[in-house]
């Protein structure tokens, strides 16, 4: 166990959610990126570069690849809405119910 631990989480402005997970044992602040990390994964999926049982490992990869800021890379590639799509889909997930998931 790490000590007593929070966690605070806020919208940020490219409309990602950051969240920040404090330890009182380690005495710093670590980023928590998984929702971006998913968020990467799901699009490698919709481009075809894993597939939806890679799906696992596709986060793993974007995990401990992670070079540049994510909303950076993200917005760097130019089909990504429809990456996202494609990704949902291939993941049995409806767009529709995808949106209404979205405050």
């Amino acid at each position: 166990m790490c000590g007593k631990t929070s966690i605070n989480c806020h919208a940020s402005r490219n409309g990602l959610r950051t969240c920040r997970i404090a330890s009182k044992k380690h005495g710093g602040t670590i980023a928590c990126i998984d929702e971006q990390v998913h968020l990467v994964a799901l699009a490698w999926v919709g481009r075809g570069t894993f597939s939806a049982d890679e799906f696992d490992e596709a986060v793993e990869i974007a995990r401990h690849e992670r070079v540049n800021t994510t909303s950076r890379y993200l917005l760097g590639m130019p089909l990504l809405a429809d990456y996202l799509e494609a990704g949902l889909e291939l993941l049995g997930i409806s767009v529709e119910d995808a949106q209404r998931g979205v405050p």
